[in-house]
């Protein structure tokens, strides 16, 4: 997690270890991985959303989520542009906004690899 102006919550996944060995399969495999971290990052959004306490709706408006894709890497962003945002995270407990947001969401990055990777085999049926 970055600290500094604002407040980042960064998950990355290098998904060539799934690929690894089939060659052209890798280069089938990113558009699915692509988008199975996509929605895990999202549904994190989502959850960060949910669990931000609003005051003035600054911090929370100030929340946006990206994923990039380069190389064999997918990488996926929640932040929050708010110097608020900082402080909120730090005082824990319930105004831990981002970490419980990835407390739900763990799983989902976890499972997302192994999604795309049956979405990629389904499709050569």
């Amino acid at each position: 997690m970055t600290l500094g102006n604002g407040i980042t919550g960064k998950v990355s996944a290098r998904w060539q270890r799934w690929g690894a060995g089939f060659g052209h399969i890798g280069r089938e495999f990113g558009s699915p991985a692509e988008r199975a971290w996509e929605q895990a990052t999202e549904t994190m959004f989502d959850f960060s959303q949910q669990y931000a306490h609003v005051v003035t709706g600054e911090m929370k408006g100030s929340g946006s989520f990206e994923v990039d894709a380069t190389g064999r890497e997918v990488t996926g962003r929640v932040v929050y542009d708010s110097d608020h945002a900082i402080f909120e995270e730090e005082r824990g407990g319930s105004h831990a906004f981002l970490t419980r947001a990835w407390e739900s969401t763990e799983r989902e990055f976890s499972e997302s690899m192994p999604r795309a990777w049956e979405a990629v085999v389904d499709s050569w049926s």
